[in-house]
């Protein structure tokens, strides 16, 4: 079992997701929210005794060496990561290897980045916070997109009729009017 350890950077995210939030995360006020804990911003390996074992050992298919010359590219997709901490992580997509699991549920996950997003949802933590009106979120992407909400920014517009939305599945629904598609 691998309790998450909180010590990725933002985008070290798995589906290397972009980042558009430009928030930082609520500071602590004494005795209202949790505050979110610390992150170490490195992109060195992982060191051994830091790897999550998978039945006791981590799969020697999925230990690389670091090379700062060379990006490192995955066998299978052929995907290039610029550090083989990343590349074991995207290796994990294949495999089907998810070594961090949830002490509360047992639902496992690639990453301890995933599993301390997922914990999240037992907690109750909510430690992205809008500025403009105080509500919390428990994943920053939902603070993005809720700030849209504030700013009025549609980020997503239509190539048929330029008609913007703030959110790419109101667009995706919008283009059936064009298509004829039903749902």
């Amino acid at each position: 079992r691998m309790e998450p350890r909180g010590d990725k950077s933002p985008g070290q995210n798995l589906l290397d997701e972009p980042d558009l939030s430009i928030s930082k995360p609520q500071e602590s006020n004494g005795d209202k929210k949790p505050q979110r804990p610390q992150r170490r911003r490195s992109s060195k390996p992982i060191s051994e005794e830091e790897k999550p074992p998978q039945d006791g050992e981590q799969s020697s298919e999925l230990q690389l060496q670091e090379d700062p010359e060379e990006p490192h590219e995955c066998p299978e997709c052929g995907q290039r990561l610029g550090t083989a901490t990343r590349l074991t992580r995207h290796r994990r997509i294949h495999t089907g290897e998810r070594p961090c699991e949830c002490g509360d549920c047992g639902k496992s996950f690639r990453d301890t980045s995933d599993l301390t997003r997922h914990q999240r949802s037992h907690t109750g933590e909510k430690p992205y916070e809008c500025e403009e009106c105080g509500k919390s979120f428990s994943h920053r992407s939902h603070l993005t997109t809720h700030r849209r909400i504030h700013t009025g920014e549609r980020p997503y517009e239509c190539g048929e009729c330029g008609r913007s939305f703030s959110l790419s599945s109101t667009l995706l629904r919008h283009r059936r009017v064009h298509t004829g598609e039903r749902p």
